[in-house]
């Protein structure tokens, strides 16, 4: 049984609200309901029943909260006193830590933060995280973890890459059907980014000749002339490549949304104060 869905049953008993738990959790609500029902079938009785105010206890749920409400208390009390040094284990991906938390490190060092792990994908951060290797985040969406305290950080748009020696080069723009026209050099390891290319293009009705490289080689093969590919607009803005261009897509169609995401309400507390909230 996950003491994460016993901590919400008590939040959710605390508000007498599934929309105020959910909030207080920091958590969707659809994610909470999901969390109570698999309890329920856990437990094997139901905790809350429906009436005009809102929701309430049944008896045997009453019972259960007013045993496990202190020793909720009590567990927290422990845990913050053996956190003495207050170190946040940070997990992240080169990308990230060279161009988005660059920004922040002034804040980010006065909260004792140390990157522990790094992975090629941030989603391979998850399982870390869920296991409580590390304690925190920044990890691409969509965010529906469960165990884990997580809030959008920002969107992160894509631009196209080309070789200067394409007529596409001379453009200010560029519209995803033109891309569409040349062959993709699209990431061997990234299959989201690829999934929502992908579906993008069979939307346009469009159909395109693509080679699946990593990621590292995508600059030397489109630097070549033998395709074009898409790079993060945060890191392209940083970067110059020998011999690419890169062009703004018009509508900026290709996108994937980051997350903060934490294993302890106070790490991501903490974070979420030096990150600030999400924009797109």
């Amino acid at each position: 049984m996950h003491l994460q869905r016993l901590q919400s049953f008590i939040e959710i008993a605390r508000y007498q609200s599934f929309t105020k738990a959910a909030q207080s959790l920091l958590i969707s609500q659809p994610a909470l309901s999901r969390q109570m029902k698999k309890l329920e079938e856990e437990l094997g009785f139901p905790l809350f029943l429906t009436s005009r105010s809102g929701i309430e206890l049944t008896a045997k749920s009453r019972a259960l909260h007013e045993e496990l409400a202190p020793l909720f208390t009590q567990i927290s009390h422990i845990i913050e006193h053996y956190q003495t040094d207050g170190r946040i284990r940070f997990g992240s991906t080169p990308y990230i830590s060279t161009y988005y938390m660059n920004d922040y490190m002034p804040s980010l060092n006065t909260i004792d933060i140390f990157v522990t792990a790094v992975r090629e994908n941030s989603r391979e951060l998850l399982p870390l995280l869920k296991n409580h290797v590390i304690d925190a985040a920044i990890v691409e969406g969509p965010a529906e973890w469960e165990e884990l305290y997580a809030s959008f950080l920002f969107r992160d748009h894509f631009v196209a890459a080309v070789s200067n020696d394409s007529s596409l080069a001379d453009l200010e723009t560029v519209s995803l059907e033109d891309c569409l026209k040349e062959h993709q050099i699209l990431s061997a390891e990234n299959q989201q980014f690829t999934s929502r290319f992908q579906s993008l293009a069979e939307e346009m009705g469009y159909s395109y000749e693509s080679t699946a490289v990593h990621e590292h080689a995508h600059s030397g093969f489109v630097s070549q002339g033998m395709g074009i590919a898409y790079f993060p607009e945060l890191m392209a803005k940083h970067m110059e490549y020998r011999g690419i261009t890169f062009l703004p897509i018009e509508g900026r169609p290709l996108f994937r949304d980051m997350y903060l995401a934490a294993a302890s309400p106070s790490a991501f507390q903490r974070l979420r104060h030096v990150f600030g909230t999400g924009s797109v």
